[in-house]
């Protein structure tokens, strides 16, 4: 085995784990139903403008998206520090990563720090987002085994092969927006918090 091999493994797979927390799939080919975008009960929200706002992703809310990224991969388990923030404009979007997700891969240690933003537009249908990428700009840090290397450049041609993405949301109160992000294994359920 030569040095670079855990390199040439360990990278692309973290550089798939970084991405999933800004991409969905594609989206359904039916719309949510009509009580999708807003909560049950007396204060109603209209999907189409309650996403407008600051919006932070905790470190909780980071840790269960990657809890749900590992039950469908054996043997990887990640660990989140930082939270991440996501603005939502009148038709465009800033999704601002600033943590770090340390990962053991065929029993190699690894951890890679991605900050910076992706910024695109974003349309709304009912109780369903689809987004689509304009420009990137995040700087991705990868240290495998002791070593460090910059990521960024296959984080951005892999973000760039998949440019529209699409997923369920709903506004709570709180207040609390909820999207059903993907993790490439079912969907998982991330609340993200209104910043003051």
């Amino acid at each position: 085995m030569t040095p670079q091999r855990p390199f040439a493994y360990v990278l692309p797979a973290l550089a798939v784990v970084l991405l999933l927390s800004a991409c969905s799939p594609p989206a359904p080919e039916t719309a949510p139903s009509a009580a999708a975008g807003v909560t049950e009960g007396a204060e109603e929200f209209d999907p189409a403008t309650c996403l407008i706002g600051e919006w932070t992703i905790t470190e909780e809310q980071m840790q269960v998206f990657y809890d749900k990224v590992s039950e469908g991969v054996d043997g990887i388990t990640f660990d989140v520090q930082g939270d991440t923030g996501l603005t939502f404009r009148e038709s465009d979007y800033s999704y601002l990563p600033d943590f770090t997700l340390g990962m053991t891969v065929a029993g190699t240690p690894a951890s890679g720090t991605i900050a910076g933003s992706i910024n695109g537009d974003y349309t709304v249908d009912g109780g369903l987002i689809t987004t689509s990428h304009d420009s990137t700009a995040v700087t991705m840090t990868v240290e495998v085994a002791g070593t460090t290397m910059d990521g960024a450049e296959l984080f951005g041609q892999m973000l760039a092969a998949s440019p529209v993405n699409s997923a369920p949301y709903e506004c709570q109160s709180g207040p609390t927006l909820v999207i059903q992000m993907d993790t490439g294994y079912g969907r998982a359920p991330i609340e993200l918090i209104r910043r003051a």
